[in-house]
């Protein structure tokens, strides 16, 4: 630093004020992308729960209103979809979340 301020004075101050400029460029980034990744995640779960009880009531509705064998049974696959969506996708959140802070203690650590 003290080659760079004989040669032009002050631009140990300037390099020093463009890092900590780029430091804070980099935390606000950071912190957006986490925003959206929350954001994200929580409209994925409550897409896939608003999902997965509408094919829910759509079965009831269709074991209800056909009352013979093809009814239940197609009322019964469209029940199960619904219900294996919304388990996946909380499944698959929790999975991703936990990935995430592992990753982020592990870098931490290193």
């Amino acid at each position: 630093m003290k080659g760079y301020e004989d040669i032009v004075p002050g631009s140990a101050d300037r390099i020093l004020s463009m890092a900590e400029n780029q430091a804070k460029h980099r935390q606000s980034m950071e912190k957006k992308i986490i925003d959206i990744e929350s954001r994200d995640s929580l409209l994925g779960i409550l897409f896939a729960f608003f999902l997965g009880a509408s094919c829910i009531i759509a079965a009831i509705i269709i074991v209800i209103l056909v009352p013979e064998n093809s009814g239940a049974i197609s009322g019964s696959i469209l029940g199960m979809a619904g219900i294996s969506s919304v388990i996946a996708t909380f499944i698959k959140g929790t999975r991703s979340a936990h990935t995430k802070t592992s990753k982020s203690i592990s870098e931490k650590d290193d």
